[in-house]
């Protein structure tokens, strides 16, 4: 294995990481969490990684409000639930008052559509639960996957589960 090669002024090792920054960010939006990780691991000098994190920052390539809606809405199309995309969002090291601006920017229409394309998924699944277990095995799938009361509450009711 060849010895890694290392730049050998400050300038040339942070061009390198602001290239390493924007080729990470090609293929998806990332939090700053991420990308600091991500450079991190290329250098320890953490002073450089924060310069070139306020240069990808300065560029408007890096933003945790636009990340957090970017994966809330990437979320709630795999049926998940608030409840996870929070837990998702903390673990990406975003701030909690943008997971609470997110998460209420959410519209209760869509929460319900994709609790509801959730039980559609597993709709054979839960015919063939007896009629008077169906709501309850409905309510456990929903709240595992993270949906809050309000929105298994309100989906079940518009799936028709109940009759």
């Amino acid at each position: 294995m060849p010895p890694k090669l290392t730049p050998t002024s400050k300038n040339q090792l942070k061009t390198k990481l602001i290239n390493s920054g924007l080729n990470f960010l090609k293929f998806r939006p990332r939090s700053i969490k991420e990308l600091t990780n991500f450079l991190s691991r290329k250098t320890s000098n953490q002073r450089l990684v924060h310069q070139v994190i306020g240069h990808i920052k300065d560029l408007g390539l890096v933003n945790d409000q636009e990340f957090a809606t970017w994966l809330a809405n990437s979320r709630l199309k795999k049926n998940k639930g608030t409840t996870y995309i929070k837990l998702e969002l903390k673990k990406f090291g975003i701030s909690s008052e943008i997971i609470t601006a997110t998460l209420a920017s959410l519209s209760n229409n869509t929460k319900i559509q994709s609790a509801l394309g959730y039980l559609n998924k597993n709709h054979s699944k839960l015919l063939k639960t007896p009629s008077h277990l169906r709501i309850y095995k409905a309510r456990q799938l929903l709240f595992q996957r993270g949906f809050d009361p309000q929105t298994t509450t309100r989906a079940i009711d518009e799936s028709g589960l109940g009759e």
